[in-house]
């Protein structure tokens, strides 16, 4: 769903990275990245297909994966500068760790902004309603879609311990 809203926000290019790469590969990105690759290899990668054209960054993992990114996209040089816009770190979720090391010179060496998304700091109420009217608009047109794993409540154990398909689990009463 974040490649899809992306793209109705107007990205140009997204980029996703996720451990499991059969869902990785189906999100419609235009690169994926293997999470599971080893700390120096992940750093080449978020290198290779980021380049200085990254606006956004929205992360659901943090931890060790967070770290490499805010490292790649760090500079010592006079780039971070020259660059047509600011970097945004959005920080919405904590599945690798709850915490991060950032090295003084990583912020020093990118025009990087860290954002954190839960209910703390949501937008005003005016302006989260007109968020919500907006997609829930655009679910209606068929703009957006979630793919949905039904299953009763009484199965919520097999449900919390199943692979991750991709699909958001709802759970029936």
């Amino acid at each position: 769903m974040t490649v899809r809203a992306s793209r109705l926000l107007g990205a140009e290019r997204v980029i996703a990275a996720r451990r499991n790469q059969e869902v990785l590969q189906a999100l419609g990105a235009d690169a994926a990245i293997d999470l599971r690759l080893p700390a120096a290899e992940l750093k080449q990668a978020f290198a290779r297909e980021i380049g200085r054209a990254l606006q956004v960054a929205v992360d659901f993992i943090c931890g060790p994966v967070t770290e490499a990114l805010i490292e790649t996209l760090a500079q010592s040089d006079l780039t971070a500068a020259a660059a047509a816009s600011d970097l945004r770190a959005v920080e919405v979720g904590s599945m690798a760790g709850a915490t991060i090391a950032l090295p003084g010179g990583s912020l020093r060496g990118a025009r990087l902004t860290i954002l954190g998304s839960a209910a703390g700091n949501f937008p005003p109420p005016e302006r989260m309603r007109a968020i919500i009217d907006d997609v829930l608009a655009r679910a209606a047109k068929g703009e957006i879609a979630v793919e949905t794993a039904i299953r009763p409540l009484s199965a919520v154990a097999d449900a919390w311990a199943a692979p991750d398909d991709g699909r958001r689990v709802v759970l029936t009463v």
